[in-house]
């Protein structure tokens, strides 16, 4: 399997690495420490899932809120 820096990947999705590496924090990958550390692409896939899980359920809360 190979692996990715958290810096690569955080430039992939337009995104800060600090956030990447938070984000990671938070799904429980206690390996990542900074942008320079490496994992493996089934934890890119995990993320890639957890962020549009993230943005479906904010796009289905402005869609279900009244309109003001």
């Amino acid at each position: 399997m190979s692996k990715v820096r958290v810096y690569e990947i955080a430039k992939q999705l337009n995104m800060d690495p600090k956030s990447a590496v938070a984000l990671f924090q938070s799904m429980g990958v206690g390996d990542v420490r900074n942008h320079m550390s490496a994992v493996d692409t089934d934890l890119v896939d995990r993320l890639k899932r957890h962020l549009s899980g993230r943005r479906r359920l904010r796009w289905s809360k402005r869609r279900s809120s009244p309109a003001s």
